[in-house]
């Protein structure tokens, strides 16, 4: 993967990405070569790639996509979030949208600062509150039930993570070095830290309240929120573009210079590296008793607990989003895929793909 030295950099390739899977669209009536968004919930997916799509879980089957036709000017990259009966995502045009989870038809839209940033990120729903962080600077608090505006915190500059929330809290990490922890219900600041270097991916909170995250200054860092201060940092080799997962004490992610790291989540002590042969971008997820992982140069791969390597599928293409569908299936996307999302269960078989109906 390329090395960026800027939030601008990064918003370059994420645009070239976007018009790369455009153009295709217009050739083919399919876009396949975008840097696809993953959710899950219940027994469908839902896939953020110019349009949003459900698929359904079990089979690959597509069940709606919104629009009915790819529009570049109001496309969609960030995973979307499912909230009860509603899917919440924001587009390229700093528009808001939810769609009826069963029809796939328009419920709402936010609208008022049509155009003046991008979404990059992911929403989060809490307690009927839709937190949206934008590139135009500020994060979003609209009202779930209708899309109204309950307002909105400015940071110093452009925002490219999304939140995480203890229903009281919110952390919002910025690309101007800032962790921001703003109260849910006024969007007033209550207090922040320069963490020393841009972040791109949202937190991973903690039960207990401790916060993980990493910035382009290769630093893995955990934040005690109740005491409002840095508890470890960890020097890793290369940047980490997606949240890293945790699981039973440890912390486990890629980074874009080839390398796999679990850390103890309590002391940031390297328990293990893996090196891979590509940069790995997409989020770790659960599979079976170990964890799979995608790699730019199209390569699936298990990793155990203990740090051994395990089974290993090639895909032509390169994997930019991993899912975990269960405990026994997840799903990769990513760019020039055969197919858009490809499954695998636990011993490495390939189970459904998906390509829109058609192709």
């Amino acid at each position: 993967m390329h090395t960026f030295s800027s939030p601008k950099s990064i918003w370059k390739v994420i645009f070239l990405l976007a018009l790369a899977s455009l153009m295709l669209a217009a050739c083919s009536g399919v876009a396949v070569n975008n840097w696809p968004g993953l959710s899950h919930a219940g027994n469908a997916v839902y896939y953020a790639q110019l349009q949003l799509i459900k698929i359904d879980a079990t089979n690959g089957t597509q069940i709606w996509r919104y629009p009915e036709k790819p529009d570049a000017k109001n496309s969609f990259i960030a995973a979307p979030a499912v909230n009860g009966r509603q899917v919440i995502a924001g587009n390229m045009n700093n528009e808001v949208i939810a769609i009826d989870d069963e029809s796939g038809q328009e419920l709402w839209a936010f609208r008022d600062e049509q155009g003046k940033g991008r979404f990059i990120a992911s929403p989060l729903v809490v307690n009927d509150t839709v937190l949206i962080p934008s590139t135009d600077r500020y994060l979003y608090s609209l009202d779930a039930n209708t899309g109204q505006l309950l307002w909105r915190f400015k940071a110093r500059d452009a925002l490219w993570a999304g939140v995480a929330s203890d229903g009281k809290w919110v952390y919002l990490p910025g690309t101007d070095h800032y962790l921001y922890v703003i109260d849910l219900a006024s969007g007033k600041l209550a207090w922040e830290m320069d963490l020393g270097g841009s972040m791109l991916h949202a937190p991973v909170l903690a039960p207990d309240g401790m916060l993980y995250l990493s910035t382009i200054v290769q630093e893995m860092i955990a934040v005690d929120a109740a005491q409002q201060k840095v508890v470890w940092r960890e020097t890793i080799e290369g940047k980490v573009w997606n949240p890293p997962l945790l699981d039973d004490g440890r912390l486990v992610f890629g980074t874009d210079k080839n390398k796999v790291y679990a850390l103890d989540a309590q002391s940031g002590a390297t328990l293990w590296t893996v090196s891979t042969t590509g940069s790995i971008i997409a989020s770790p997820v659960k599979l079976g008793d170990g964890y799979l992982l995608g790699a730019e140069n199209g390569e699936v791969f298990i990793v155990t607990r203990e740090g051994a390597r395990g089974w290993t599928r090639t895909l032509k293409g390169k994997i930019y989003s991993s899912l975990s569908l269960s405990e026994n299936l997840a799903a990769v996307g990513g760019m020039e895929l055969e197919h858009l999302l490809v499954t695998f269960d636990a011993q490495g078989k390939q189970d459904w793909t998906y390509n829109p109906p058609g192709n």
